[in-house]
């Protein structure tokens, strides 16, 4: 048997998301891949849970009778919300009260658009086939990282289901990871600033949908913060650039440096999400983090021109960009595709910096 084939007790399985029955497969991506796990999991007609973590990062997949029927992450940038103002059906101030809905419902998000009017089933189940399926395809563009799969095991709460085969999952997948390859050979990083090659701005229309992205390059903007700002998918982003790389519209200019860049406490978030993988995206913070109200609200000092010239990297870029003198800190960090934890710190260095001041809900700014 080999290495990725080991049985575990329930002792072993107990911190795991998703309680474990008495016997469970496990391994690393490095003795038994992804394309492996997924073309197994089809042919095998398995129905369970495949959980799957990397440095912080964990990613569940749903298997019913071979069938891949839901996935989530606690990665931001897979939540639900994010592939919605991604595919333009609904704006952030809706995202917002969505979300405020579910503090106070707990009911799943989908449920909470359906009964607002805003998306009907329908719609919801396409947006979340390609949730479901972008959330697993960057598992592969993965180093390694360490799974379980729990036999018979599947949330109590998935209403809204897909239908997805693996097999060609898996195949979409490595050529995936070798088209990333190729990427980053040429776009290393999120914090990579690109540069035009020829004076016209506007981009080929077939590749970016009305996207200002030749606007956003002339400000020097990373690729990350273009992504983050635009609620781009990562992965097709990055094929268009790399496209408009070799057709001689762009060229890479420098990387920035990201000194808004803090470290997360891994098993604190291994714990948070272990509780309940279904509600990563509800709004369920502390009033105050990092010796900040998230009440509050934060307004720029610096003027907009000064900021839109100034050098962010991508995730304090995407931050900035929605500091408007309106909208609270909780607000702000609600519709970030990044961990809310780390837009709050990012608002409290420009806090320090002397970019910003904070008005408390009473009214008082410091």
């Amino acid at each position: 048997m080999s290495e990725s084939h080991i049985f575990v007790s329930r002792e072993t399985t107990r911190s795991l998301p998703i309680s474990a029955k008495e016997m469970a497969l496990e391994g690393t991506l490095s003795t038994m891949s992804l394309a492996d796990l997924l073309q197994w999991m089809g042919t095998s007609r398995k129905t369970g849970s495949l959980i799957i973590q990397r440095q912080g990062w964990v990613k569940w997949i749903y298997f019913q009778e071979g069938q891949i029927i839901s996935s989530n992450s606690n990665n931001p940038r897979e939540y639900l919300g994010q592939f919605l103002l991604s595919y333009g059906r609904m704006g952030e101030l809706d995202l917002i009260l969505a979300l405020e809905t579910q503090t106070e419902t707990r009911a799943p998000i989908g449920d909470i658009l359906i009964m607002t009017g805003l998306m009907n089933e329908r719609q919801i189940s396409d947006v979340l086939s390609i949730k479901a399926v972008e959330t697993i395809y960057d598992i592969f563009i993965w180093d390694d990282g360490y799974f379980i799969f729990l036999e018979d095991e599947l949330p109590q709460d998935l209403q809204i289901r897909v239908s997805i085969n693996p097999v060609s999952i898996a195949l979409e997948g490595m050529h995936r990871r070798d088209e990333w390859k190729r990427i980053r050979q040429i776009l290393p990083s999120d914090e990579t600033v690109l540069k035009l090659k020829r004076k016209d701005t506007e981009l080929p229309s077939s590749l970016l949908k009305g996207k200002p992205i030749g606007e956003l390059i002339v400000e020097g903007k990373t690729i990350g913060e273009m992504t983050y700002r635009l609620h781009l998918l990562h992965f097709p982003f990055y094929s268009q650039l790399y496209e408009l790389y070799h057709n001689g519209w762009i060229e890479v200019s420098h990387i920035v440096k990201d000194e808004y860049c803090f470290d997360e406490d891994d098993e604190v978030i291994t714990k948070m999400t272990a509780l309940d993988p279904q509600s990563l995206e509800a709004n369920q913070h502390p009033p105050e983090i990092e010796g900040i109200d998230i009440k509050s609200v934060p307004h720029p000092i610096v003027a907009k021109r000064e900021l839109r010239q100034r050098e962010f990297p991508s995730r304090a870029g995407f931050v900035i960009s929605r500091i408007d003198g309106i909208r609270s800190i909780k607000a702000i960090a609600t519709i970030s595709p990044i961990k809310f934890s780390q837009a709050i710190k990012i608002i409290k260095k420009f806090r320090e910096q002397g970019l910003i001041t904070l008005e408390s809900p009473q009214g008082q700014q410091g």
